[in-house]
């Protein structure tokens, strides 16, 4: 499960298909938050190569309720509300 949006290194370098994914979680019950980040592509990520960048630390309140989507689903829908992943699609 990871994003797939633009990033850029430098304004000369960017990945137009960078592979953003969440790494880790902490937190509790009243708050988790998680660190995404992101590789040049797909490829790179699976293929075990290191991160190019942090892509950031974010957190929500996590849906505890019967039914609620698994943790690491909650974080996704979480970054794609977020400003700077409009446009992100799933990969």
């Amino acid at each position: 499960m990871a994003l797939e949006k633009e990033f850029a290194l430098y304004p000369t370098l960017t990945s137009p298909r960078a592979y953003w994914r969440v790494v880790q979680f902490y937190g509790n019950k009243e708050r988790l938050n998680y660190q995404v980040n992101v590789w040049p592509t797909k490829a790179d990520a699976v293929g075990g190569a290191l991160a190019i960048a942090n892509g950031g630390h974010f957190g929500f309140v996590p849906d505890l309720s019967d039914g609620a989507a698994n943790f690491i689903q909650q974080a996704y829908n979480d970054m794609k509300a977020r400003p700077e992943f409009v446009g992100a699609v799933d990969a």
